[in-house]
């Protein structure tokens, strides 16, 4: 089975279009047949928000746990075999459009997901941009999109970041769902919020707030 640009198999999803790409989530609240072999028209990025799920793949089960980050080639086929309730999925498809435009290939998408299984904070930022659905969505979601990609293809080691810095990574990841302001995070690691602002564009994908 080969869905279509913006068709997912859980019972209730929701998509927002880009053209360039689009931005859909997916939710399990119960126990559903999902079972099946399928693949996309499209590449695909997934991001386990919360819950997860187990899948076979590339000849293999792989389990997803939330904050995982998995690209899926056009046309690459996968079944699941579990799913943890309640998840949430967040996809983001990106069509020939985006990669011509850019000079991106799947292969790039592909070394930059690998590289970089940090990503809640962008996916969340990428998802709140898709919800808003203004007149600079777009251009929000596309700048989240190439910073994600570039910073992920050309990634520090954790060594190389500041501790403080790795402690605010831990803190966005642990309360994804609140709104930490500047203040809060420079009292947490005792780092003047200056200093936060202007290093925090370099160690993540895009800007706080």
């Amino acid at each position: 089975m080969i869905l279509k640009r913006g068709h997912y198999l859980a019972p209730n999803y929701q998509t927002y279009d880009f053209n360039d790409f689009l931005v859909g989530t997916t939710k399990y609240e119960a126990p559903v047949e999902t079972g099946v072999w399928h693949s996309h028209e499209k590449p695909v990025i997934s991001f386990v928000l919360y819950g997860g799920n187990k899948e076979y793949r590339k000849g293999k089960e792989i389990e997803r746990l939330e904050g995982a980050i998995n690209y899926y080639h056009a046309h690459e086929l996968h079944k699941n075999i579990y799913t943890k309730f309640p998840s949430k999925h967040i996809s983001l498809e990106i069509d020939d459009t985006f990669l011509t435009k850019y000079e991106h290939t799947e292969e790039s998408i592909e070394l930059a997901v690998t590289k970089n299984h940090d990503a809640r904070f962008t996916f969340i930022k990428l998802l709140n941009e898709a919800e808003i659905n203004d007149l600079q969505s777009y251009s929000s979601i596309e700048m989240l999109l190439l910073t994600f990609l570039e910073n992920s293809l050309n990634s520090k080691d954790d060594l190389l970041f500041p501790k403080w810095m790795l402690s605010i990574r831990d803190i966005l990841n642990d309360r994804w769902n609140e709104n930490i302001s500047l203040k809060e995070l420079s009292d947490n690691v005792n780092v003047h919020p200056t200093t936060i602002s202007k290093n925090f564009r370099t160690y993540f994908q895009c800007t706080l707030g």
